[in-house]
């Protein structure tokens, strides 16, 4: 009898709450809360995570699709790339784009022993006339496409560094091979390309990638301009202009 009344004044304590849940609106009636709501505690968040691209897994092959104002490009992060190299390729991408039709993330050069990270020929001669170099690059392979596509325009992008350094390395690489001044004219007309090295900084993802609400995982959305990175000019040098 004791175990029955006990139960019996838990119950009608409980009444009063019972009675609040009854009044609140359905589950499917209620706005869902986000960190935002007032009155949570600051720990609790019903926010979606920020998908990140540098939490892919290194030896994790994955389709991606970049957006650049216009234009999009399709690429797949191959087993064993760093992410930061996709990153790079895009950035070099978004800010040829819309200079460079056609402009594609490593496409094979037929009867060219070396493959571009990015590339676009010229659609009457196929002549390349854009190269992008994303990362590590041998010091051979430099001498060797800037020797043979003279007219075409070179970027080597490099990951978080004084660009100057290397920037020094290829000046002095090519620098016996490639006319200047009034030569560079006679042998290559108006049509002279250029070669350039350009530092992508370590928080780039954060500043220039992000989602459009709904898109999946694998879409993003590039928002950068040539002056938010710290580019060098090697070839022709100021003194040859």
């Amino acid at each position: 009898r004791g175990f029955k009344t006990g139960a019996m004044a838990r119950a009608q304590s409980l009444a009063p709450l019972a009675l609040l849940l009854c009044a609140l609106p359905a589950a499917s009636g209620m706005a869902r809360p986000t960190s935002a709501t007032a009155g949570l505690a600051p720990s609790w968040r019903a926010d979606r995570p920020r998908q990140r691209l540098m939490d892919i897994p290194k030896r994790t092959r994955k389709k991606l699709t970049f957006i650049h104002g216009a234009h999009t490009i399709h690429l797949v992060k191959k087993e064993n790339e760093c992410v930061n190299h996709i990153l790079m390729k895009a950035l070099v991408w978004a800010t040829h784009v819309d200079a460079y039709s056609g402009l594609e993330i490593e496409r094979v050069l037929i009867g060219n022993r070396y493959t571009p990270d990015v590339v676009s020929l010229d659609e009457t001669s196929g002549e390349v006339v854009f190269w992008g170099e994303c990362g590590r690059v041998e010091l051979e392979k430099i001498a060797s496409i800037v020797e043979r596509f003279q007219r075409a325009r070179f970027v080597f992008a490099k990951w978080s560094i004084n660009p100057l350094g290397f920037a020094g390395q290829v000046s002095r690489l090519i620098a016996e091979g490639r006319p200047a001044g009034a030569d560079a004219e006679a042998a290559l007309g108006h049509a002279r390309g250029s070669v350039d090295v350009v530092s992508v900084p370590a928080d780039s993802e954060e500043r220039f990638f992000s989602q459009r609400k709904g898109a999946d995982a694998s879409t993003w959305v590039v928002a950068v301009d040539r002056a938010d990175l710290n580019w060098v000019r090697v070839w022709p040098s100021a003194a040859a202009d």
